[in-house]
Parts: structure tokens; sequence; C-alpha cells
């Protein structure tokens, strides 16, 4: 019963990380909402410009994943 309080405890990380690093990079905010979603060309600009937060948020979902992965199995 341990991991759903693990998964969520890396979701609010996430959350977590996310809002300090644009509190401490708006440029990084403006980025974001300027892109919008999807993984077009800007998408691709976004990630390049700023893969400190987009690498370390992919590997929190992925463990995430497995962790969901493992619970079901």
């Amino acid at each position: 019963m341990m991991m759903p309080h693990l998964m969520q405890a890396i979701i609010y990380g996430i959350g977590g990380y996310m809002a300090v690093y644009m509190l401490l990079r708006p440029a990084a905010l403006l980025d974001a909402i300027s892109t919008g979603p999807g993984m077009g060309k800007a998408g691709w600009a976004f990630h390049q410009k700023h893969y400190k937060l987009t690498y370390p948020v992919l590997g929190a979902l992925l463990v995430v994943l497995g962790l969901a992965v493992a619970q079901v199995t």
C-alpha cells in the first residue's frame, strides 16, 4: 500500500520542481506558454533550451510509470 503514496509524492515533487524552475527562470514560463502543447518544431526548441527542466521531469514520470506497472502486475 506504500506504492500509491510514493507515486503521489513523486508527482508532487515534479510539480514543485517545475514551479521552482519557472520562478527562477521566468523566460521558461513564457516559452512554455508560447510553445503550446505538442512536440513540433516549437516544442523541440523549448526542450533544447530548457533541458534541465524536461529531462528530470521525464525521468521522474518514467519512474512513476514503472511503479504503476509494478503495482498492477
